[in-house]
């Protein structure tokens, strides 16, 4: 969608409004729409927003960057003699075949596989060699990123989203900020978003079979969000992040000042991992009863942000998929819903939002991007596919 197609969209219904300006001189990026709220709840007390983090605050996924920084660089901290039982963490049922038409496709045959293919990985770089291009890596690639859509489709996001962040487990905290943002920094140097495929080679079928995975690469964080959650900083309107996201990945990036928001860790919130006496994270989450995903994000506003604030709901709630439409509804009292990245408008319940908010709603305001550079755009909508790689 051009700039021209964006503004005959807007003179057919003129209640949409982009919600950022890009493109224009900072501090001021911001839209209309958001402008006016900051106005309405400067110097209110106990005002405050929650915003999703991934393809939300940032462009791209905190974890994902993490996870094929962490499988490209071979950085486990256990080794291949543990590797079996890290991929098995938190799975309820390890011979539950997990790819469609695939009976050998359970998650012990997988993470056997990986636990093999990942020796030999390392006995590759420790020898110089060129393990990167090599069938054992497209195979280790593949099963792990199959393994993890395959928990998803089998036992649900409950079981899937904490098990992305497992393989951190071993690393102190230190440890974890550290790689976290050398991924980070690594992933936005690409200059956008982009598919990598990886197919298992014949050659390599092993225990579970050949299969083909997908990693989104490359991320970025919009100067616009830096200058957002600075506004309403400035306003007296605390920015929190509520996430799906390992804890521990989130603060690596939004409590480092390189990366622009600087926030207090009491500001984000996310699954938390227990340590060990020598400060190793482990494979082990301290509260089961706050899982930020869904209607959890709901739960942990009303049992965390809520009383810290004097009671109140966010005047700002900000997502992108459906795992944030329950936080987008749930407050009568919240001002304004930022829904990011709208793309293709789906048959589900934020599509329902999105298109009450095309057809010219007030309570939802749209924020469009270009996927294939990582930007923000003045647009509504997102109208342009990543690269593919």
């Amino acid at each position: 969608m051009g700039f021209a197609q964006v503004e005959t969209l807007q003179k057919v219904c003129p209640g949409i409004r982009y919600a950022i300006n890009c493109g224009k001189a900072l501090p001021k990026k911001r839209g209309p729409e958001l402008e006016a709220l900051i106005a309405r709840h400067r110097g209110e007390a106990n005002a405050y927003a929650a915003f999703d983090c991934d393809n939300t605050t940032v462009i791209g996924s905190i974890s994902q960057v993490y996870q094929i920084t962490m499988i490209e660089e071979l950085h486990f901290a256990c080794g291949p003699d543990g590797m079996k039982a890290l991929m098995l963490t938190g799975v309820p049922d390890a011979n539950r075949p997990l790819l469609a038409g695939n009976p050998k496709s359970t998650a012990d045959n997988l993470a056997a596989d990986m636990a093999d293919a990942y020796r030999e990985l390392l006995a590759m770089k420790a020898a110089g060699k060129d393990y990167l291009s090599s069938p054992v890596f497209a195979e280790f690639a593949a099963k792990y990123k199959a393994l993890y859509h395959g928990l998803i489709a089998a036992f649900g996001t409950g079981v899937g989203y904490p098990w992305i962040g497992y393989p951190i487990a071993g690393y102190t905290r230190e440890e974890v900020f550290a790689f976290e943002r050398h991924a980070v920094r690594k992933e936005m140097a690409r200059g956008g978003l982009s598919q990598q495929s990886f197919t298992v080679p014949e050659g390599q079928a092993r225990r579970a079979g050949v299969c083909t995975a997908e990693y989104t690469r490359g991320m970025a964080i919009p100067p616009e969000n830096v200058a957002l959650f600075a506004a309403l900083r400035e306003a007296g309107i605390v920015p929190n992040i509520v996430s799906a996201s390992n804890r521990e990945l989130l603060l690596a990036v939004f409590t480092a000042p390189e990366f622009g928001f600087n926030l207090p860790e009491d500001c984000i919130y996310g699954y938390s991992f227990k340590r060990d006496a020598a400060g190793r994270l482990l494979a082990e989450y301290t509260d089961e009863r706050l899982m930020p995903q869904m209607q959890g994000k709901v739960d942990l506003i009303r049992r965390k942000l809520m009383p810290r604030f004097g009671g109140r709901a966010p005047v700002l709630v900000g997502g992108d998929s459906i795992g944030d439409y329950a936080m987008l509804t749930a407050f009568p009292e919240m001002d304004r819903g930022l829904i990011f990245n709208p793309g293709q408008v789906k048959d589900d319940a934020l599509g329902t939002l999105v298109r009450t908010a095309l057809a010219g709603g007030t309570r939802y305001l749209l924020q469009g991007r270009d996927n294939a550079r990582a930007v923000l755009v003045d647009s509504p909508l997102t109208a342009i596919a990543s690269r593919v790689d």
